[in-house]
């Protein structure tokens, strides 16, 4: 063979022997870039698929009185009648469910205490049980009794208009220059071991031996302003009917009831 040809046909074959060994490295980097593509693409296809099954099960709906069992505890729904609610519950070494409700609705109107009733006695006094004394205005003595649950009757002096509070008006009686604000929040004022004018200013009696009875006829009666209880004709509970309240006595074996207005 010709010298001059032998060189460059060995270079040639040496040339081609390197393509082909060029080509076989792109090809297995090609197939190595794709193999590598598609584990990331179905990675991440994976991880949307866990996330949209998470986000659906979180929103899915849920029926009155179906329980969801979860990892953390058990989730009731439940309904009433003015709105919903929902609770969870869980904790370590076991699972725990709760529930509540919501209700809306008007708002109820807050409770206020009774509105004192009064019942004037001309006349009227009680020595001692005094809770209060040495003020000079009867609205002022009248709202100070108000409040406080152990006050039963206003004292008023009306010629000076000094006034003062009683814790217990039994045994109270007639004297000048006085009146009696009996304070009760019922139909009555009650005061033991005092009667009302003996024997004067009946309008009615009640022989039935109940006080319930003499209580519904009094307050029937425009003209009823009191009725004695007391012991007579072998009833204990005998009453008569009174036109005043004033006028009272002392008297162990009565009691008096005075109708408030």
């Amino acid at each position: 063979m010709d010298p001059r040809y032998t060189i460059p046909t060995q270079m040639a074959k040496k040339n081609s022997g390197g393509m082909v060994v060029g080509i076989i490295v792109v090809l297995l980097l090609i197939a190595g870039g794709a193999a590598y593509y598609f584990l990331v693409y179905k990675k991440n296809k994976d991880a949307e698929a866990a996330a949209a099954s998470a986000e659906a099960e979180q929103t899915v709906p849920v029926e009155e009185g179906q329980m969801i069992e979860k990892e953390v505890g058990t989730l009731e729904v439940s309904s009433g009648a003015g709105g919903t609610g929902t609770g969870t519950g869980g904790g370590s070494g076991g699972t725990s469910g709760a529930s509540s409700t919501q209700s809306t609705g008007g708002t109820a109107a807050p409770s206020s205490a009774p509105v004192p009733k009064w019942a004037v006695i001309d006349r009227g006094d009680r020595g001692g049980a005094d809770i209060k004394w040495g003020m000079n205005d009867l609205d002022t003595c009248k709202s100070e009794c108000a409040k406080d649950s152990n006050c039963k009757a206003v004292i008023q002096i009306p010629s000076t208009g000094a006034c003062g509070l009683k814790s217990d008006v039994s045994g109270a009686y007639s004297w000048d220059d006085r009146k009696m604000y009996l304070m009760g929040t019922g139909d009555f004022a009650v005061m033991q071991g005092v009667d009302v004018t003996p024997g004067a200013n009946d309008i009615a009696q009640n022989d039935s031996d109940n006080i319930d009875s003499c209580k519904a006829e009094c307050l029937a009666n425009p003209n009823c302003k009191s009725f004695i209880v007391g012991e007579h004709n072998g009833k204990t509970n005998y009453c008569w009917h009174k036109g005043t309240a004033d006028g009272i006595v002392s008297r162990t074996n009565r009691t008096t009831y005075v109708k408030l207005a």
